[in-house]
């Protein structure tokens, strides 16, 4: 799929919360809090497909000071990180050059995370061994300020030298993994004599122990794979010192094309391919033999200012123009369809601007079904109750949000509903700007509900809605 719009259209964003939602972190920042709405208190990105022909739906809930959520097929996951076994996902942005260009803590950490796709029983190694590094380091640190004997650095060497062992032996099969298919997709995009290389530092107790001194005085441990490097060459070259921009480019390209063909052999199922402003810097020729090779792979979402810059034919893809990334992407998950699941996620995105912040707060959209009614989850069986009586209200405004996307009819029921923090004492009769005209529209919208402490709330968040927003719609 081409993606097309103008600057500050959305298109990375778009991006981004494809990677956030399929590997629960972004490729940007790992920092949550830079995820969340300023104002908002968490973050939520659901999204649904299948996988060899098996529905699936994601749901990660990220909040600015509060632990990461993620569920799949509807069941919570111990940790972000387990998402990352389950489904893969490449990423090129225009930083992602630092592959190439940048230090070799750059290209550490990308092979590191090659390895955990490539060789998932191996996805937490890197981690181990650094653990075992920041002991022996810390211990360094004791022996030197006299607090502790060399004796007790002894254990932690010979877990340093264990895991770097198995570290560096690792990073170098998945080296030899990729190289072929590297210097394959290289030269096809014009960087000939592509090739890898990765020669580990010898690491032994042995050269631990002679260099104890030194290790001592700097209290770092300074041999193993956590300093080593992978060396990224064109012919003779190291594309590092000596590339231009257009070939680390190419290179780091050539890298992700290597890596999906190996992912979609080794899972039988195609990872995820997500190509930022790739296409701009690229000239005519490397752009037709990049979409020669995308067209090849079946899940792959690319990013251009315009159609002109992928060469493609009708068949090789679709082509989304992207307008504002919020009414873009409601009208994309509700065409989407995957058996009623994306129509859940375009009602969700729109369903509290729809109802109004105190429904929101008490009622949340839970499933579709498959006659199209959106079976709604109440805190209570008053909400439920008088809720029903809304639903053709609430069925006008979502028709009006999503058109032909929207749900065929609303069914209320007492369930789990999310984010339940919102106080039911709360004085909403305080917002700014509410006037006698939008308190008497605020009672009319509530004048069907019979319960008079709940028509009361109603009234007060439909007539503090109308104030925020301006607009004579009601639960807006």
């Amino acid at each position: 799929m081409l993606v097309t719009g103008e600057n500050g259209a959305g298109k990375t964003n778009l991006l981004e919360s494809l990677h956030v939602g399929t590997q629960g972190f972004s490729p940007r920042s790992r920092m949550d809090a830079q995820l969340v709405r300023n104002g908002a208190t968490r973050s939520r990105i659901q999204l649904a497909g299948e996988r060899a022909g098996v529905p699936t739906t994601v749901e990660v809930t990220l909040g600015a000071r509060e632990t990461k959520q993620v569920t799949l097929n509807g069941a919570p996951l111990r940790s972000a990180e387990s998402l990352r076994s389950e489904l893969a996902t490449l990423v090129f942005t225009p930083d992602r050059l630092s592959v190439v260009k940048g230090g070799p803590a750059v290209r550490r950490a990308y092979f590191d995370r090659a390895m955990g796709r490539l060789l998932p029983a191996r996805a937490t190694l890197h981690v181990e061994y650094g653990a075992a590094v920041g002991q022996r380091n810390a211990m360094l640190r004791r022996i030197a300020a006299g607090v502790s004997t060399t004796e007790a650095l002894a254990p932690w060497t010979t877990q340093v030298v264990r895991l770097g062992t198995e570290l560096a032996e690792s990073r170098a099969e998945v080296v030899a993994l990729l190289l072929a298919g590297f210097a394959a997709r290289a030269a096809e995009l014009g960087l000939d004599d592509a090739a890898l290389e990765y020669e580990p530092a010898q690491l032994s107790e042995e050269v631990l122990h002679a260099r104890v001194d030194r290790d001592l005085e700097r209290g770092t441990t300074g041999i193993g794979p956590h300093l080593d490097d992978i060396v990224i060459r064109g012919g003779s070259r190291d594309l590092r010192s000596f590339g231009s921009q257009g070939e680390q480019r190419v290179a780091v390209l050539a890298l992700l094309l290597a890596e999906a063909g190996l992912l979609h052999e080794r899972r039988s199922v195609p990872p995820l391919v997500l190509l930022d402003d790739v296409l701009s810097e690229l000239d005519t020729g490397r752009r037709h033999a990049l979409a020669a090779r995308l067209s090849e792979l079946t899940q792959v979402v690319v990013t251009a200012t315009g159609p002109e810059f992928l060469p493609a034919k009708p068949s090789q893809g679709e082509r989304l123009l992207m307008e504002r990334l919020g009414d873009d992407a409601r009208r994309l998950l509700a065409a989407a369809g995957a058996g009623g699941t994306f129509e859940l996620s375009a009602v969700i995105a729109v369903w509290r601007d729809c109802v109004g912040e105190a429904i929101a707060r008490a009622a949340w959209p839970g499933r579709v079904s498959r006659d199209g009614t959106l079976h709604v989850a109440t805190d209570s069986s008053a909400w439920a109750f008088e809720l029903e009586r809304l639903a053709p209200e609430i069925a006008g405004r979502l028709r009006d949000a999503l058109g032909d996307g929207a749900p065929q009819a609303l069914r209320f029921a007492p369930g789990r509903v999310p984010e339940r923090d919102f106080d039911p004492s709360l004085d909403l009769s305080e917002a700014p700007e509410i006037t006698a005209e939008l308190r008497v529209e605020g009672e009319t919208i509530a004048a069907a509900i019979e319960d008079s402490e709940l028509r009361g709330l109603v009234a007060r968040a439909a007539a503090a809605s109308l104030a925020r927003s301006g607009s004579d719609r009601g639960f807006c």
